[in-house]
């Protein structure tokens, strides 16, 4: 068993949010969580611990971190080219590349909301997207 510990800051735009939305992964089956609010010298916030077993399919070699990098390439295009941005700027406001160093670890809402400057926005214009595509290579 496992346990991953997220925290989670409240403020006047964020005071709930559903656990549901957090804890939801193909990746790894939820034993128990407990959550409590702790206090530091920015504020208030959510500490949250998950208790979890991997599944037995996880998949870490070389050539799948290889096909995740060419895929996330093509969906930068693809992002840039809808929105009409240069490739650039997705790489640069989705943070694509940098989570991507660290993909496995990337399986929950909570673990791109914990990013500095990376809220709830670029979590559903970029994050989700790219969450979903870390899921098919965990």
């Amino acid at each position: 068993m496992k346990i991953k510990t997220i925290k989670i800051r409240i403020d006047e735009n964020s005071n709930e949010f559903d656990l549901d939305d957090i804890l939801l992964s193909e990746n790894y089956t939820v034993k128990n969580t407990f959550a409590s609010i702790q206090k530091d010298e920015v504020g208030s916030y959510w500490e949250i611990l998950i208790f979890y077993d991997l599944e037995s399919n996880q998949i870490t070699n070389r050539s799948i971190k290889s096909e995740l990098y060419q895929e996330l390439k093509v969906w930068v295009k693809k992002k840039a080219k809808d929105g009409g941005v240069t490739e650039a700027e997705v790489e640069e406001k989705s943070k694509v590349y940098e989570f991507a160093k660290d993909y496995l670890n990337y399986t929950l809402k909570a673990d791109f909301l914990m990013h500095r400057n990376y809220g709830s926005k670029k979590f559903n214009d970029y994050g989700k997207e790219i969450m979903e595509i870390f899921r098919k290579y965990q």
